[in-house]
């Protein structure tokens, strides 16, 4: 069935580029990072060519071109859109006229964790998943909206971002370095000219000569470096700890985290591992494709199901498995709906047994289990990652 995609991200080249609606303070940090870089060249550069090498040039310009590779990939990478629910029309027999429970408890490696309704999105969220108001989605593995990217930080684009950050400290710290040793060099050739003047002399001297340049790019890179660096510092230490900004400020693991592993492991899952891929397809239509129906583990709303039966008597999911690694538990709320359920589907109750609400429904990912092929095939095309 259709879906609704209200969304206010932006796509181009058949949802090739994927990115969010505020680009102010996007062309603002592009200006900024390019600032620097041609009175660097200029000035600062053809004074080491002739005394240490000529790669000065290649190396500022590497990393003047890989920052900005690093800064466009996040801001036009899918940062992990959830694809919506079904949208509410006359022909969907599962409109949302009643209200969803808010929340379904899960366990993740052995812990209780929550999983929420959007009302926005009609879907429950995966784990680690929310949405952002700025681009009116549901992100997976969301960490922030970062507007100087104007996109979302999430699953698909946190590696690149983290690149970026790292990328331009660098660079921010060797043209600030290569500028405070330009200015001891005229400093050095104004006190082998002048050896009656004073330190304060030398050093005016200097700047005279390095037309106060060096020293503006000092400035400039120090503040950009204490910038960037805090937040590269900041995410090293969220990569570490397997956590992301979201849950780190909302102290979501307050409990223990269920996705920590060792420091080395944490440090591959976010630089090594394989890019998921994105949940829209490179197609005119520009629709995101729909997820299996049991993805989110019979997020079909309990007041819903008995409309299901009552429409399709042969409608079974077919992810009743054992040996699970996530596990979906319905809410307490659900226990009322399931009794109203029993009362009016006793004659079913065989033939639709793991439809039971109140009951433990299993999903199993395991890629081992043979009666699962057909679920793993489906999540495969779907662009989900089989675990």
């Amino acid at each position: 069935m259709p879906r609704n995609y209200n969304t206010y991200t932006k796509t181009y080249l058949n949802n090739r580029l994927v990115t969010g609606p505020d680009k102010g303070y996007f062309i603002t940090a592009a200006i900024l990072i390019f600032i620097p870089e041609i009175p660097f060249l200029i000035f600062i550069c053809p004074l080491f060519e002739e005394w240490i090498t000529p790669a000065i040039y290649v190396v500022s310009i590497y990393f003047w071109i890989a920052g900005y590779i690093f800064f466009f990939e996040t801001a036009y990478t899918d940062p992990g859109i959830v694809p919506r629910g079904i949208t509410n029309q006359d022909d969907n027999p599962f409109s949302s006229d009643v209200r969803q429970p808010l929340f379904k408890k899960i366990i993740v490696n052995g812990q209780q964790q929550e999983i929420k309704w959007c009302e926005t999105c009609s879907i429950y969220r995966p784990p680690r998943a929310n949405h952002c108001g700025l681009c009116n989605n549901c992100v997976e593995k969301f960490d922030h909206h970062c507007p100087w990217v104007g996109n979302c930080i999430g699953r698909r684009n946190y590696k690149t971002f983290l690149l970026f950050l790292y990328t331009v400290s660098f660079k921010c710290l060797f043209e600030m370095g290569f500028s405070i040793a330009h200015i001891c060099v005229e400093a050095a050739r104004v006190k082998d000219q002048h050896p009656d003047y004073s330190t304060s002399h030398i050093f005016n001297e200097a700047l005279k000569k390095s037309h106060y340049l060096s020293i503006i790019i000092i400035v400039y890179s120090l503040a950009g470096f204490m910038f960037v660096a805090s937040l590269g510092s900041f995410h090293a230490y969220l990569l570490l700890t397997a956590q992301t900004t979201n849950e780190k400020i909302k102290k979501t693991f307050k409990k223990g985290n269920p996705y920590k592993s060792s420091l080395w492991r944490n440090f591959l899952n976010a630089f090594c591992a394989p890019r998921y891929i994105s949940f829209y397809k490179y197609e005119k239509n520009k629709e995101m494709v729909s997820l299996p129906s049991s993805f989110f583990n019979n997020s079909t709303p309990p007041q819903q199901l008995d409309k299901q039966n009552q429409s399709n008597n042969n409608n079974n999911n077919n992810c009743n498995n054992n040996n699970n690694n996530i596990d979906i538990v319905d809410s307490p709320n659900s226990s009322t709906n399931n009794s109203n359920q029993e009362n009016t589907t006793q004659n079913r109750n065989n033939s639709n047994q793991n439809n039971n609400i109140g009951n433990i429904n299993t999903y199993n990912y395991n890629n081992n289990n043979e009666n699962n092929i057909e679920l793993q095939n489906s999540l495969s095309m779907s662009g989900i990652e089989v675990i």
